[in-house]
């Protein structure tokens, strides 16, 4: 049932483990994986037997956000409305809030772009404290329309969301506990095990008003994709076929190579 290349899943005792498995990426998200995203979370709302759900990363990541390696070589290739933009990106969204059981984020490191926004679109957030997070989709001439805008106003106010998401600017994990994008920070080591105690607590209450009660909260979501996530999808469609995103993925493509070792 939850067999993935990209995800790797164990269930124990109606908890679900969900690591995002390209390592070698720094977890970042393909067309490949951001389908099987969309697949996981469509499959754990269809399943009753699961109390609680944990996402976290293989590696030194959380999830860097999308492959800018994949953007480099999709430059060009796509229809320019880009309809699986709003096939994929908005069905991913919409398949996280479907969830009606709570989701942990464990931030084991860097959360990106689309990384940010699996995280902050989680019920609650444990951020390791050698971990970042930010939106840096305007650093590569891009719109962050895949969900972030949606969750950050009303996490840290609209002014400090504008000024995030004007910026790309990445924050360190005691900046984001302080600003109210994640719950609690702690040392690498004590990530999981404090999240399972969370975990623990969240499976042994009434599972029939915990869910309701996230099902009223959520609303609040709910209500903000149904008017803001097609426009910003939208608008990041034109930003696709932009020369600043063209430049943007050049010019990182450019700083990788140099970077490889030479043989």
């Amino acid at each position: 049932m939850y067999a993935f290349d990209t995800i790797v899943t164990e269930q124990t005792d109606g908890v679900l483990i969900c690591r995002f498995n390209r390592p070698e990426r720094r977890n970042a998200v393909d067309d490949h994986m951001h389908k099987e995203l969309v697949q996981l979370f469509s499959t754990i709302a269809a399943d009753d037997e699961l109390r609680a759900i944990v996402l976290t990363g293989n590696g030194a990541a959380f999830c860097s956000g999308g492959d800018i390696v994949h953007m480099d070589e999709q430059v060009g290739v796509h229809d320019e409305a880009h309809p699986g933009l709003f096939r994929d990106a908005a069905g991913l969204c919409r398949s996280i809030l479907s969830v009606r059981q709570p989701i942990v984020a464990a931030v084991n490191g860097d959360a990106i772009g689309l990384g940010a926004s699996l995280a902050v679109l989680s019920d609650i957030v444990f951020m390791s404290s050698t971990a970042r997070i930010g939106d840096p989709h305007v650093r590569a001439g891009l719109v962050p329309g895949d969900g972030g805008m949606i969750a950050w106003p009303l996490l840290v106010s609209l002014n400090i969301a504008k000024e995030l998401l004007f910026t790309g600017r990445l924050l360190g994990a005691e900046e984001a506990l302080r600003l109210g994008l994640v719950n609690r920070v702690v040392p690498p080591e004590e990530l999981e095990p404090k999240v399972m105690e969370l975990v623990a607590q969240l499976v042994s209450v009434p599972q029939h008003a915990l869910r309701f009660t996230k099902r009223v909260l959520n609303k609040l979501l709910e209500e903000r994709a149904t008017y803001a996530l097609d426009l910003g999808l939208a608008f990041e469609a034109v930003t696709l076929g932009t020369s600043d995103h063209k430049e943007a993925v050049a010019r990182f493509t450019a700083r990788a190579s140099k970077d490889q070792p030479s043989n």
